[in-house]
């Protein structure tokens, strides 16, 4: 798959712009289909530019009804660039921009209600990823409202039945106590961010709330593999029991896409945090250790819907 049909309409439509708001509201539109088509090809940053300009464009027109879905979409397709250039927290910014966005047009237009539950979905999941329990399940609970008006209809039926499966999971996590996440800021003042010529590894760091868990020192990367050195601190004791209970990736038992596939899974991804060497927090995470000097890790935007 390669993205040069979307690459050929952005090209059309920026020639046709005459300056008009109709004109640039279309060129966001192709802004936005390419830029999925980035991120579906792993052009992840040239994804987050072309979200980003759409989003740009669309802020800054006096949008009526007709163009207001469009720059809905354009800041669910933010959301998810962010997400897989590793930024959760513009991600999630970007998806409660989309959901306000999806409530204007689904309160005026009744038709597009499909679109705001899978916002409020998109949403609910970023905020139970970053620890917000209480608050996803609050958020999830309103989708759930929603497609409850679908139970009978033969063609969407299906989500109402999906969301009422996911529920008691957000359900059994609203108890918990949100999980403490880093800002980058604080987290760079703590491990400085090495320049692009060091010849020493990129370091990435695993945290319980604040305390330092254990240094990562980058390998190799195989993707959607990431490889590293794994150097514990004293705060690892509490925690290597639970990670021996994760599989094996080689494993024929292992199945990351089967929901409580591991709850050691659930109870590292509810209470520590990895961050990457930019200092951002990464979203969910499976991690396999070997012999406790050696891990192996794959992350949220590196296997995206494996849980969602």
């Amino acid at each position: 798959m390669d993205c040069s049909h979307e690459e050929e309409t952005v090209a059309t439509f920026r020639a046709r712009n005459n300056g008009g708001d109709e004109g640039k509201r279309v060129l966001a539109g192709a802004l936005v289909r390419v830029s999925q088509c980035y991120v579906e090809t792993r052009r992840s940053a040239e994804g987050l530019a072309a979200a980003t300009e759409a989003v740009t464009i669309l802020e800054h027109l006096d949008l009526r009804a007709k163009g207001k879905p469009v720059l809905a979409r354009a800041y669910d397709c933010l959301a998810t660039a962010y997400a897989v250039t590793g930024r959760p927290a513009e991600a999630a910014t970007a998806a409660e921009q989309s959901l306000a966005t999806w409530r204007e047009v689904a309160a005026a237009n009744p038709t597009f209600r499909l679109e705001l539950a899978a916002a409020m979905r998109g949403l609910a999941a970023k905020r139970r990823r970053a620890g917000h329990y209480a608050d996803a399940l609050a958020i999830f609970e309103e989708a759930v409202t929603v497609l409850r008006a679908y139970a009978s209809d033969p063609d969407f039926s299906y989500l109402l039945t999906d969301v009422l499966e996911e529920l008691p999971d957000y359900q059994s996590l609203a108890s918990l106590p949100d999980k403490l996440v880093l800002a980058p800021d604080e987290v760079l003042a703590r491990h400085p961010l090495q320049a692009d010529t060091s010849p020493e590894p990129a370091i990435w760091h695993l945290y319980d709330g604040n305390r330092l868990v254990a240094e990562l020192s980058m390998a190799f990367i195989d993707q959607p593999w990431f490889y590293a050195t794994f150097e514990p601190t004293d705060e690892f004791a509490a925690w290597r029991d639970t990670f021996a209970e994760l599989s094996h990736p080689d494993d024929p038992n292992f199945d990351p896409t089967v929901p409580g596939w591991a709850p050691a899974l659930d109870r590292i991804n509810h209470t520590l945090t990895l961050y990457a060497p930019n200092g951002f927090a990464v979203e969910e995470f499976l991690m396999y250790l070997d012999d406790d000097d050696f891990a192996q890790w794959r992350w949220h935007a590196e296997f995206i819907n494996w849980r969602d």
